[in-house]
């Protein structure tokens, strides 16, 4: 959008974002698959089994919530551009009228 106008949006930047906002949960996943694969039986004793346990749970609720923030924010980010494409696409078209009837 490199028109000359005072407002724009990097699209390959915006990109960008999306993508690794999109991938934040599968960079995740791996290491709290991970902590619940160890989880209790490997821990020995059952004070021990259970706060893994207990960890591991809290992990994946967190990165659950990580995921979840991370698809909103990727959806809003593409939202935002879809606007701003349409308002940049409407003040163009009002800058050539304004233009021609000049």
């Amino acid at each position: 959008m490199g028109d000359g106008s005072d407002l724009y949006i990097d699209g390959e930047v915006l990109a960008e974002v999306r993508r690794n906002l999109t991938h934040i949960t599968d960079i995740l996943n791996d290491p709290a698959e991970a902590i619940e694969e160890v989880g209790t039986d490997e821990a020995g004793v059952s004070e021990l089994s259970g706060r893994l346990g207990e960890f591991g749970d809290e992990w994946s609720y967190g990165i659950g919530q990580i995921g979840e923030f991370a698809r909103n924010a990727a959806e809003i980010l593409t939202r935002v551009e879809q606007e701003f494409d349409k308002l940049d696409l409407s003040l163009a078209e009002e800058l050539q009228a304004a233009n021609e009837g000049s």
